[in-house]
């Protein structure tokens, strides 16, 4: 009779018990094991339907005591991240305004365009019209206080130099960095690009669509670089930037600067003028050097002067001074002879005319129209105006007059005389000082 195997004692049937440490809860032993099993339970021995649910809450707090620990540790990193980048936004605030290059790149944040990207300096897009090129790099201040006053010239490539200088003096002077070249050809604005200057290229010949010509008088007279299509753009490019709202200085190349101008011409803030020209003594006003206020003022002196050049074409200043006429231009003068000014009733548009002795061309003096006193100070801009440079047949105004070149050469001239304006206009007027607005 075989025997049956020994049973295993109790000790080594509890290590085949079945419990489930992740919840507190075990299975129960048998009846005669029940009472040797102490760890019935992980919670203890003895273990009723109170102690498991007791016991199953305490480890629901845990769980939850580390689910917050994890939810700390997680928000930590991230927390740090916002300070630094806190920090860092108020480092670049507070050192912006020390530096220049860097109020030029955060200026105008909301005109970048992706990816983010200022708008170039020099525009070549004949697409892209000048009062949108204006805008993207000076619009932010437009309209308020302390509004960007756009310092421009028209040059060609040759012509560049003259502006570079000019600006050179402009950051000399720490005036704003608002200089624009309005470019006439190609050259030009690879010359700007390289030595970094604003440009624009929507005046190019080959984007222009330029009328024709009404007569060849310009050309006979002043030679040929007085044509037809410098003078066109002129006058386009006068209406055009005051139309694009912003105030202007337009100068020529051959303007030279001692000291900002603008604390010695009228302000912005005072609302009682349109334009700002410098005299002339030849013409009513001196096309090389022009203060402008967008003002509906300017931009109908302006409108009737491109329509009379279409019309008939004639050179600048002389155009321009025939417009004022016509248009019921009337002189007024101070009773003490420190204010000149020109009123153009039908246009509404005031010109305030800007002292020799302070904003100075050369011809005048050398033709002894005027006599400069020897003590005074020097003038806050001298206008190169009778000096002939290798360059400056670029713009028309450079060229030097043909009794200036008999003369330089020896040969005899004739005494100079005052250029006459247009027979059928009537002759200068001094309004009452009422007429000053």
């Amino acid at each position: 009779m075989s025997r049956s195997a020994p049973r295993p004692d109790t000790e080594a049937h509890q290590l085949l018990e079945t419990k489930s440490p992740h919840v507190g809860i075990s299975l129960p032993a048998s009846e005669d094991e029940q009472e040797d099993d102490e760890d019935a339970t992980v919670f203890g021995s003895e273990v009723d339907d109170d102690d498991w649910l007791e016991g199953l809450n305490g480890h629901k707090g845990r769980l939850r005591i580390l689910r917050d620990s994890w939810a700390d540790q997680a928000r930590r990193p991230l927390v740090v991240g916002v300070a630094v980048a806190v920090l860092f936004l108020l480092a670049i605030l507070i050192t912006a305004p020390a530096n220049p290059r860097s109020r030029q790149v955060l200026s105008s944040p909301s005109r970048w365009s992706l990816p983010f990207r200022k708008p170039p300096r020099v525009q070549r897009d004949p697409k892209v019209s000048l009062a949108s090129y204006l805008d993207s790099h000076f619009g932010r201040k437009k309209g308020t206080e302390g509004e960007t006053v756009v310092m421009w010239t028209m040059a060609t490539g040759s012509y560049v130099p003259q502006a570079r200088n000019w600006d050179l003096k402009r950051a000399e002077l720490e005036m704003e960095d608002a200089v624009v070249v309005l470019c006439l050809d190609a050259e030009c604005l690879d010359e700007c690009e390289q030595g970094g200057l604003r440009a624009y290229g929507g005046y190019l010949r080959e984007f222009v669509d330029l009328p024709p010509e009404t007569s060849g008088r310009m050309r006979e007279k002043r030679g040929a670089e007085r044509g037809h299509f410098m003078a066109f753009l002129k006058f386009k490019a006068m209406l055009e930037m005051a139309q694009s709202g912003f105030p202007s200085l337009f100068f020529e190349g051959d303007t030279f600067l001692t000291t900002n101008p603008f604390p010695h011409m009228l302000p912005l803030s005072s609302p009682t003028w349109d334009l700002q020209f410098t005299e002339d003594v030849g013409y009513i006003v001196n096309f090389g050097w022009i203060f402008a206020r967008p003002s509906e003022g300017t931009i109908k002196l302006f409108q009737a002067a491109f329509d009379a050049y279409v019309a008939h074409n004639e050179w600048d200043q002389l155009l321009l001074s025939n417009t004022i006429i016509k248009e019921g231009g009337k002189e007024w003068r101070g009773e003490k002879g420190d204010e000149h000014w020109w009123i153009v009733e039908l246009l509404g548009t005031r010109i305030n005319m800007l002292p020799l002795d302070k904003f100075q061309a050369t011809h005048p003096v050398m033709l002894e129209w005027y006599k400069p006193d020897p003590n005074a100070p020097e003038p806050v801009m001298n206008h190169l105006t009778a000096f002939f440079f290798p360059d400056s047949r670029t713009l028309p105004e450079q060229r030097i007059d043909s009794s200036i070149q008999k003369n330089a050469a020896g040969q005899p001239t004739s005494t100079p005389s005052t250029p006459t304006l247009d027979p059928s206009s009537p002759p200068r007027q001094s309004p009452p000082p009422s007429n000053q607005s």
